[in-house]
């Protein structure tokens, strides 16, 4: 479903479920893994799923369509692996500041600045998860893969959160 198509439902909020990460650093791409799972689920028709693998400025015109923004990432954070947060955005624009930050988070909030500016912001909803291992290598931790159902049914509640979005339900 593209973004266009859940323009025409003014009765629902507009979400788009964005999963962020680099799926070659291991635990740094869970963000791809979550919405590729989420993405087999037959959804409602005012949610949209976006595997943003490396965002940049071509999300500027999703990002203002979208009256929510679920953005789905890791925070390096001292807590147990596979821990699902939701942190204030504030506390992930502080980490971009002082940890190894990737090309793709920078890339999202610098669009994200820009939506600001412009006045057409949407809710913004981060769900982070504590990575094991930031490495190279193609597969998620067992920690993190075992926290994926989780993760899934922490944005199904967003789903829930404010919205008369209904259920949804695995595709057959």
């Amino acid at each position: 479903m593209f973004a266009e198509d859940i323009r025409d439902s003014d009765s629902q909020k507009k979400i788009v479920v964005l999963g962020v990460g680099n799926v070659l650093l291991r635990d740094e791409g869970v963000g791809i893994y979550v919405v590729n799972e989420l993405a087999k689920e037959i959804l409602p028709e005012n949610v949209e799923v976006v595997d943003g693998g490396l965002v940049g400025r071509d999300f500027l015109p999703l990002l203002e369509r979208a009256d929510k923004l679920i953005i789905v990432n890791i925070l390096k954070r001292d807590d147990k692996p596979g821990a699902c947060l939701k942190p204030d955005l504030s506390e992930v624009e502080r980490a971009l500041k002082v940890e190894d930050t990737s090309i793709d988070q920078l890339a999202l909030f610098s669009a994200l600045d820009d939506v600001k500016v412009r006045g057409n912001c949407p809710e913004i909803v981060v769900i982070s998860v504590v990575p094991k291992e930031v490495d190279v290598g193609m597969e998620l931790s067992r920690e993190l893969e075992e926290a994926i159902p989780a993760i899934i049914e922490r944005i199904r509640e967003e789903f829930d959160h404010g919205s008369n979005m209904g259920d949804f339900q695995r595709k057959e």
